[in-house]
């Protein structure tokens, strides 16, 4: 029979892991980028065994023999240095289409580059010139995200024309746009997506957020949950569709996300996300209280609906990986491990 933890559910993302933008050439090699599942640098006369090999200062010297007319030596060696030497595996890539009109997210499968040689004139099926470059590394593509929906912050990082750019300051964006709910450190992330085209309701938006604190509060109340409700943060990117971003500590995220999860109700098909690391949390009776707080509450049936209209009115998904671990705990053919502390 097999055997389910938590952390085979809900992402927990790796506090070390580091970000990186790798540009395509303008667009030119994104579509081979993603059906080859690599990244790739040029440069080709800088050898693969040349960046693993030589000191830094040998290898400008190098890059200003074989490149003389080349400006900025040093940025060109720390740029092939950061692909070679300082992505590793598990770390997230994010490659931009022509006029970054929509990007691809993935994650890094080795710590180690390889190299492959492509005649410079050999062409693909679509009568295009391959990427020539040598230098490369293997990607497990995610998921491909249109402009529309990226955050505005997100925006800033595109104004690097470096080849590869550190993007570990927008961790929180890629991450919601990977996954609706995942830990990271000692917190935990809830993402509503809010699906709502057109104009997003002041009356309604705002109010929600009051009636998902009071349901919350009032579990934490009757339920003696034990819940800490004093540091939960939110951000709201409502752009239209856009999503509301809720912060706090994980047993608090997760009641939270299994009480709109049993209210608004719906179906439930996906795949299992990715997992990194191990969380110890209590879910079995977390999930009980959950289902036995809203059968029994009859006194908070008004205020039951008032939610599922405002939620229903902006189109609100619920994580998907919060409908998942509460399938499998429901579901007797499956056991799921969850020994910890609540």
């Amino acid at each position: 029979m097999e055997i389910l933890k938590l952390e085979d559910i809900i992402p927990v993302i790796n506090e070390n892991k580091n970000y990186w933008l790798v540009r395509t050439q303008g667009g030119k090699y994104y579509e081979e980028f993603k059906s080859g599942n690599f990244i790739a640098i040029g440069w080709n006369k800088i050898t693969l065994e040349d960046l693993l090999n030589l000191e830094h200062h040998d290898l400008v010297r190098k890059i200003i023999k074989e490149y003389p007319k080349r400006v900025r030596p040093v940025r060109l060696a720390n740029q092939l240095s950061s692909f070679a030497k300082d992505i590793k595996a598990g770390d997230i890539i994010i490659i931009p289409s022509a006029g970054s009109n929509k990007i691809t997210i993935g994650e890094v499968e080795d710590d180690t580059p390889y190299s492959e040689y492509v005649d410079e004139n050999a062409k693909g099926p679509d009568g295009r010139k391959l990427c020539p470059f040598q230098k490369r590394r293997r990607v497990r593509w995610i998921k491909t995200v249109s402009k529309w929906d990226l955050d505005m912050e997100f925006y800033k990082l595109f104004k690097s024309q470096h080849t590869i750019s550190n993007a570990n300051e927008y961790a929180p964006f890629i991450d919601r746009m990977l996954h609706t709910f995942f830990i990271r450190g000692n917190e935990a992330h809830l993402i509503l997506e809010v699906k709502k085209e057109g104009k997003i309701p002041f009356q309604t938006l705002f109010p929600m957020g009051t009636e998902i604190l009071n349901l919350a509060e009032d579990f934490n109340k009757k339920t003696a949950a034990d819940l800490d409700l004093s540091n939960i943060e939110v951000k709201i990117n409502v752009q239209s569709p856009g999503r509301i971003h809720l912060t706090g500590p994980v047993k608090t995220m997760l009641a939270i996300g299994f009480l709109l999860v049993v209210l608004v109700g719906g179906e439930v098909s996906f795949d299992i996300p990715i997992v990194e690391s191990t969380v110890n949390v209590r879910v079995g009776s977390l999930i009980e209280k959950v289902s036995d707080y809203l059968d029994r509450q009859q006194d908070r049936e008004h205020n039951d609906l008032i939610l599922k209209t405002y939620m229903k009115q902006l189109k609100v998904e619920t994580p998907d990986e919060l409908k998942t671990l509460m399938e499998i705990e429901h579901n007797p053919g499956l056991n799921h491990e969850s020994n910890s502390k609540e």
